[in-house]
């Protein structure tokens, strides 16, 4: 997905609090675009989060997962698998988030990684 960073990974998300900071990046783009999986995997949440909106989870294996949030459509359910590239939701303004952006995080065993290097 082509945007603009809106956010950066660590950076602290409200500026009254030194506790809550991002564990991923915040893309605006334009809503309705597509969005792309960044590697193969498989679904393993597809469906509405409360403050994420529609909300993919993709499961690369290794430990290695994918999230992508505020989308306006999700184009996988649980179970399928997913290509490398492949079209797997459109952008959306969806949970708490009031512009057209997908937030997207990536994990290794849970923990947050900077995602901004899948992000070029």
């Amino acid at each position: 997905l082509k945007g603009r960073l809106e956010n950066q990974f660590g950076q602290m998300r409200q500026q009254q609090s030194n506790q809550l900071k991002w564990e991923g990046v915040t893309i605006r783009s334009v809503r309705g675009k597509q969005v792309h999986a960044i590697f193969h995997g498989k679904v393993v949440f597809s469906n509405w989060f409360k403050g994420y909106g529609w909300l993919m989870i993709i499961d690369h294996g290794e430990g290695y997962m994918s999230l992508y949030a505020h989308a306006e459509g999700l184009y996988k359910e649980v179970g399928e698998m997913v290509e490398e590239n492949e079209v797997i939701a459109m952008v959306g303004d969806f949970g708490a988030s009031k512009e057209a952006n997908i937030y997207f995080e990536i994990r290794q065993k849970g923990q947050p990684l900077n995602p901004q290097k899948w992000c070029s």
